[in-house]
């Protein structure tokens, strides 16, 4: 049987490294942990979620302050769902609204978040993003007609947000086209 000739490209690569010049590594023995050091890895760990709690906390309490200070009311919309046998609210999808009316002006300004239908619905999430699209100008006016401001948003948004089954339709004679 005749040996293989190694290519030359092999024959620079050092040992310890693979054909492609990657390093090869092997682990022989498990790493057992001392209970300091599992002590020490839960405190830092702890130290982790407890700063992460305290950025949240903060991120909270300034959207409440950008509320109060923009003169913001936050209407939360869930999709509903409608079936044969029952009609509720789902869990995933939905829109938040940040709108102000003015006294002196016939107009209510809008900014919205709007939450996928595969996305669970999170009124804190919502309510950050509603607000940091009024703060950055991301609105639309939409005009009173002489209604109220809470009116005028529900009329808006209470539709968009409900899902009716096709069987559903289909049998009270609703034509769906694509």
């Amino acid at each position: 049987m005749r040996a293989r000739a190694v290519p030359k490209a092999w024959q620079a690569i050092p040992p310890g490294f693979g054909a492609r010049g990657m390093r090869m590594t092997t682990t022989t023995a498990k790493t057992t942990l001392t209970p300091e050091q599992i002590a020490e890895r839960v405190a830092a760990s702890r130290a982790a979620v407890a700063e992460q709690r305290a950025a949240v906390r903060q991120r909270e309490l300034a959207t409440a302050a950008d509320v109060e200070r923009e003169g913001l009311t936050i209407a939360h919309f869930r999709r509903k769902f409608v079936s044969a046998l029952a009609e509720g609210r789902s869990h995933t999808g939905g829109v938040t609204v940040a709108y102000r009316h003015k006294s002196t002006n016939t107009f209510v300004e809008i900014a919205t978040a709007i939450c996928r239908d595969d996305e669970v619905f999170s009124r804190k999430q919502g309510t950050q993003t509603a607000v940091d699209q009024f703060k950055q100008g991301r609105v639309i006016r939409v005009p009173l007609y002489g209604r109220d401001a809470v009116e005028v948003v529900q009329e808006l948004f209470e539709g968009v947000t409900t899902s009716v089954p096709k069987l559903l339709l289909s049998a009270a004679g609703v034509v769906i086209r694509h």
